[in-house]
């Protein structure tokens, strides 16, 4: 009858139904994507972990080579002051010209890292270029200059970092005498000729 053809084909529309949602291969897929999401869910916080525990150590590594890079630009800057000292010493003492050049020469070093840092005290990045040669000037080595910028920068706030800018500021009056004390006695020099021994001996003083 009618009605038994359509119990029939209701049957087994159902088994067929039930048969394409029961194949192994549906159930496999469906159990491997909740899977994925699961692992996902339970090993995301330790890969964020991870990417961040690098970039820390990426960040503590440049730092630490940066520091070193700023003490050894600060080595060569006592290096210059002390040089242009003894420099201006012989030139009072022989009146030898030479060594009025190699006063130049050698305190042109920390002038020239004043000035960049002043530079970069203003904030600008425009001077970048012009910051990177002072900085070349003041014999710190190409590959390190922009670490310096970065360190000044991002991190000279800290009380590590400030310390040392502090330091640095303080010295300042310091070269600037010793720059104009370097050009007083080259123009006595130049207009007076050979000083007497007296006037030496208040130079060396």
């Amino acid at each position: 009858s009618l009605y038994a053809q359509g119990n029939t084909m209701s049957k087994a529309s159902s088994q067929l139904h039930s048969s394409q949602f029961s194949e192994p291969g549906f159930l496999h897929q469906e159990s491997w994507g909740a899977r994925i999401v699961r692992v996902l869910r339970s090993i995301w916080p330790f890969i964020v972990l991870a990417i961040v525990q690098t970039v820390i150590a990426l960040i503590s590594m440049q730092l630490l080579h940066t520091l070193r890079a700023l003490s050894a630009g600060e080595s060569q800057w006592s290096k210059g002051h002390k040089d242009a000292t003894m420099a201006l010493n012989h030139y009072i003492n022989t009146s030898d010209p030479v060594y009025y050049q190699t006063f130049i020469t050698s305190i042109q070093v920390p002038l020239s890292d004043n000035l960049a840092r002043h530079l970069l005290e203003s904030e600008s990045d425009l001077l970048d270029q012009e910051i990177s040669q002072l900085l070349i000037q003041g014999r710190n080595e190409p590959a390190d200059i922009k670490n310096l910028i970065w360190l000044f920068r991002n991190f000279g706030e800290t009380s590590m970092v400030s310390s040392l800018l502090e330091k640095w500021r303080d010295s300042d009056p310091a070269l600037l005498a010793l720059q104009a004390q370097g050009n007083t006695i080259n123009n006595a020099f130049i207009e007076n000729g050979t000083p007497s021994a007296a006037q030496k001996q208040e130079w060396l003083a």
